[in-house]
């Protein structure tokens, strides 16, 4: 049975368009009580990951987006600044990592995708919090200096390179940041470009382009 949905998940997944119209008096005071919802049932489910010893994507993606000063009280803020604090939190709300179950089975399948799995189907090695933390702040960092690199590459092929840099058998120092994040780039762009090879017709074994004589 389907886990029901919180209010503030049912508000992060209200349509674009919808949360745009919000206008005048009225729709300043909706989307205000908007952001109020989301930011206290934020709070409630961090400290909820926090006391399980849980660590979020989602969550850490947030808080990466989170402003150098604090931002002014919801009844100061002009609408635009209104709509990009709704538009941040929808983001964490309509993440799989923001949930409990979802951070569970993320992290699992990270874990056997990482270390493989045992004949059972449990990951051979789980990473501490301090690993999955590393881990997840590499990956935000790169997909911030590559803003193009999910859609491109894909976030699997992403986190398979970054997993391989960090844990594998040839790790990639990551004392400087900026040259860390250039050596993961030409990894997962050669990933791409033998799986590209790899997916292109052989012509010479007779399965491959034909022309008619």
């Amino acid at each position: 049975m389907a886990r029901k949905q919180t209010k503030a998940e049912a508000i992060a997944r209200l349509p674009i368009e919808q949360v745009m119209k919000l206008s005048g008096p009225s729709g300043r005071l909706e989307l205000e009580g908007y952001v109020r919802l989301m930011r206290s049932s934020y709070k409630r489910r961090v400290q909820s990951f926090a006391r399980k010893d849980l660590v979020s994507y989602a969550q850490r993606s947030f808080e990466s987006s989170l402003p150098s000063k604090k931002p002014p009280a919801l009844k100061k803020m002009t609408r635009n600044q209104l709509l990009y604090e709704y538009f941040r939190y929808a983001k964490f709300f309509s993440d799989e990592t923001s949930t409990e179950k979802g951070i569970r089975k993320v992290n699992r399948e990270q874990d056997i995708r990482i270390f493989g799995a045992t004949k059972s189907g449990r990951p051979k090695r789980t990473m501490t919090r301090a690993e999955r933390e590393t881990y997840w702040d590499l990956y935000e960092e790169y997909v911030h200096q590559q803003p193009n690199a999910t859609s491109r590459y894909g976030s699997n092929s992403i986190q398979q390179q970054l997993a391989d840099a960090v844990f594998g058998n040839e790790q990639i120092e990551t004392e400087n940041l900026v040259s860390f994040l250039d050596k993961l780039h030409t990894r997962i762009v050669n990933a791409k470009l033998k799986e590209n090879l790899g997916s292109v017709p052989n012509v010479y074994s007779g399965r491959g382009i034909t022309t008619k004589g």
